[in-house]
């Protein structure tokens, strides 16, 4: 399984139009072949700053997806709307075969503030 972590700073001015594209972009990735979990916030001590999570199947998977003519289009439209150098990390994980403890599914929702919901 391959992780990706992505955060965007982004044109505080833009910020809602930045949003919007990083989550239309994020539906589209669900429905890629091999992601697993594509999601979307908004990094609290960087408030401009969006941040994309994807976790993958197997490092092919992501290729074909790095690869893909959305992604493209994705980077040309949110390379307007930048303020800054994205950062990026990967973290390939091995696993034993076992699914984990407990999901963010399973896990009970806190609501702290409005529109904001931990899990």
């Amino acid at each position: 399984m391959v992780i990706v972590k992505g955060a965007f700073p982004v044109k505080a001015r833009q910020k809602e139009e930045a949003l919007a594209l990083v989550q239309s972009f994020a539906e589209d990735v669900r429905a890629e072949r091999g992601c697993l979990a594509c999601e979307v916030y908004c990094q609290a001590d960087a408030p401009a700053t969006i941040m994309l999570w994807q976790q993958w199947r197997s490092s092919a998977a992501l290729k074909s997806h790095f690869s893909s003519d959305a992604m493209d289009r994705f980077l040309d439209r949110l390379t307007l709307l930048l303020d800054g150098m994205v950062d990026t990390l990967y973290f390939d994980v091995e696993t034993d075969g076992e699914p984990p403890a407990a999901s963010l599914a399973t896990l009970p929702a806190s609501c702290v503030a409005e529109d904001v919901i931990l899990h």
